[in-house]
């Protein structure tokens, strides 16, 4: 039986039993010291062993909980926004705008703390300029790996931006793609490049989300 991280290592393997969990690397059970939630887990790895046959691979349908904070706060973020698939794609980048704009000093505040930042190359307004544009043709001589470092950059941005506690990256993946109109564009831009006839789209599509938050 397996316990599978990476969904699309697991098709290509099809081992006979295998249970995908939408959590991050590193912890298959989800959130540390929550028993109760880690034996579900496992609970539903052996019930795999029930099928007749395989190879079998199920989705767990949970999230981790998230974990309390060393002084029992549940993490906060700067920014949070509801029903953002319903918006408007207009609305979405004024969102975007007004996100970065709350986002950018606390991010430059925290990077002259830590001393370092994961960003690349790109400022968020320039990343989310190349990202934006993409939809409208503006991609037409942009290597991919422009494209996909301007998603990365942006996404660091967001999470540096965010906390200085990033060792709950459960509690900030859902925040960022469930409560940021930036996670929310990137979700659509996803569908926009696998439903593209242009192969560069195809190819960089799988930059934007991540499998376990689509």
């Amino acid at each position: 039986m397996h316990i599978s991280l990476v969904r699309e290592h697991t098709e290509k393997i099809a081992p006979p039993r295998a249970l995908w969990v939408p959590f991050e690397l590193g912890r298959p059970l989800g959130t540390p010291s929550m028993p109760e939630f880690q034996k579900k887990v496992l609970l539903a790895v052996l019930h795999l062993l029930e099928r007749p046959s395989g190879p079998v691979l199920e989705d767990f349908p949970e999230e981790a909980p998230l974990p309390p904070r060393r002084n029992g706060v549940v993490q906060e973020f700067p920014v949070r926004h509801f029903a953002l698939d319903k918006a408007p794609d207009e609305i979405l980048v004024r969102i975007v705008e007004e996100e970065i704009g709350i986002l950018n000093p606390l991010y430059e505040a925290r990077r002259a703390r830590r001393g370092r930042t994961s960003t690349i190359e790109f400022s968020p307004e320039k990343a989310f300029r190349i990202l934006h544009g993409i939809a409208a043709g503006n991609h037409r001589d942009m290597p991919a790996e422009t494209i996909r470092m301007a998603a990365f950059d942006l996404k660091s941005f967001y999470y540096e931006g965010a906390t200085d506690d990033l060792s709950d990256r459960n509690a900030a993946d859902i925040w960022f793609w469930s409560e940021t109109a930036a996670g929310e564009t990137l979700r659509r831009l996803r569908e926009y490049c696998i439903a593209s006839d242009d192969p560069l789209l195809k190819s960089v599509a799988g930059a934007f989300v991540p499998h376990e938050r689509l």
